[in-house]
């Protein structure tokens, strides 16, 4: 009972580890297809060349899907308002890249360089990172606890192991104790 209950209780916090690496992950992967949007939108409005639009889409679409896989992961934890507020700031992102597009599109040479002038997508970027970083440290933090608690159960398992043994001696010491005496 020992062993299978440190055995259940391990293997489920290796689970619970092993989701929250996959969320670590998203959202590095999240920061990264940002930087990939961006590029390509820069590399769009510098060129004019449509091969620089490709990167981009794809890696919207990456964005989109992951916001998706990281908003199921984090509905029911603590951070769910962290991830509410990371998507919103990524979708204003989107829409401020898409914007300028747009105006490099219709020719709105000025609007366009007006709008990459004013510094909001690095102030949105450097928001969308500084949330990242902090979402990043809390699931560190959670899996250095989960560690932490995977190493306690599997004390208590030696423990509770090795206490039965020396009950288990014991009792065997006692009741070939009372054999002998009864043999005499």
């Amino acid at each position: 009972f020992i062993s299978e209950s440190a055995y259940w209780r391990s293997a489920g916090m290796l689970n619970h580890l092993g989701a929250m690496a996959t969320a670590s992950s998203r959202v590095q992967n999240l920061q990264q297809s940002i930087l990939d949007v961006e590029t390509g939108q820069r590399g769009y409005l510098l060129t004019g060349r449509k091969e620089y639009l490709a990167p981009y889409r794809e890696a919207n679409e990456e964005i989109q899907a992951t916001l998706k896989r990281l908003d199921e992961y984090f509905a029911p934890l603590p951070q769910s308002g962290q991830m509410k507020r990371l998507e919103s700031l990524v979708q204003r992102k989107m829409s401020e890249l898409q914007t300028t597009m747009t105006l490099y599109d219709e020719g709105r040479e000025e609007a366009w360089r007006g709008l990459l002038s004013t510094d909001i997508g690095k102030e949105q970027m450097d928001q969308i990172r500084a949330l990242s970083e902090q979402m990043l440290a809390e699931e560190s933090r959670k899996v250095s606890e989960g560690r932490r608690d995977i190493y306690d159960t599997l004390l208590l398992n030696r423990i509770g192991v090795g206490a039965m043994t020396a009950l288990s001696l014991l009792v065997l010491f006692l009741y070939l104790r009372q054999t002998a005496a009864l043999e005499r």
